[in-house]
């Protein structure tokens, strides 16, 4: 748990069993490792920075809403958020 009493983001854990001994391996994603967002991911969390929502986006990009969609649940899943709100904290590094 951090100072705060919360557990971090992405930490994971799993039991292995090595012969006679368990295991506990714990791992963690390493904070400076920069995703790599597509084209695509980039302009829409952009698009969502200036609150825009997914019908809007979808319109001015040509697509449909449900590829916005997935856009944006890939790129909350590549940056590790939950929400817009989480997204524009880490954009701006907070």
């Amino acid at each position: 748990m951090d100072q705060g009493g919360r557990t971090p983001r992405g930490l994971r854990a799993k039991e292995v069993t090595l012969g006679e001994g368990r295991y506990l391996l714990v791992s963690f994603p390493r904070q400076n490792a920069a995703p790599s967002l597509t084209a695509a991911e980039e302009a829409v969390a952009l698009a969502i920075l200036t609150g825009r929502s997914n019908s809007d986006i979808a319109r001015s990009r040509g697509t449909s809403p449900r590829t916005v969609a997935n856009q944006v649940a890939s790129l909350f899943r590549k940056l590790g958020v939950r929400s817009r709100t989480e997204l524009a904290a880490t954009w701006r590094g907070e």
